[in-house]
């Protein structure tokens, strides 16, 4: 069992509770461990209060779920640039593009299964997807993966991780559309001239 504690006012949780889930204000942000803290957390004292927030958080709004969703749907196309990103000596930037889009993708995964998430501080993800019933297999060991693959490889196996997602969020939501300007599995194709 793990034990944080945070001080602040009744006002401020109030607020807090609007602003995240009313006005979707910095729905990507650090904030949204609060939720999950509120939602998983014992109370020491005011139960009735604390049990009253946490109702309200586990009740995840469809409008959230769908924000999270949108925001996090932002991929930088590796797989259509892998080659010539290959040829370049551009190695702390390709990692630092794979990590966000890691990150964007727990993020989408997060909003699908009605999960609190922030990039903000990530311990024990395997927890966390654990909890989520829709996900691509063996989804921990795929991201951990990338980062020790040669740049190509982990360009086309981070491809197949959001097409995955992509399929996932497609079957459990028809009508959002989220488009890719390169899809995965898309070349970039090398210039000639005419």
């Amino acid at each position: 069992m793990r034990t944080e504690v945070s001080f602040t006012t009744v006002q401020r949780i109030e607020w807090q509770l609007d602003q995240l889930l009313v006005e979707l204000e910095n729905i990507a942000s650090p904030r949204q461990k609060f939720l999950a803290g509120l939602a998983e957390g014992l109370p020491l004292y005011g139960e009735s209060l604390i049990e009253r927030w946490q109702r309200r958080v586990a009740d995840y709004p469809e409008h959230f779920r769908l924000e999270m969703i949108r925001r996090h749907w932002n991929f930088f196309p590796l797989w259509y640039y892998g080659e010539a990103m290959a040829l370049r000596d551009g190695e702390l930037w390709r990692l630092d593009v794979l990590l966000e889009g890691a990150f964007n993708l727990l993020g989408v995964l997060a909003g699908l299964n009605r999960l609190y998430f922030a990039r903000f501080e990530l311990k024990r993800m395997g927890e966390l997807v654990a909890k989520m019933e829709l996900a691509p297999p063996l989804l921990v060991d795929r991201l951990e993966k990338l980062f020790r693959l040669p740049p190509t490889e982990a360009a086309d196996s981070f491809g197949q991780l959001v097409e995955e997602t992509g399929q996932l969020v497609a079957l459990e939501l028809p009508d959002l559309e989220l488009p890719l300007p390169f899809p995965p599995g898309t070349r970039q194709r090398p210039w000639t001239p005419s």
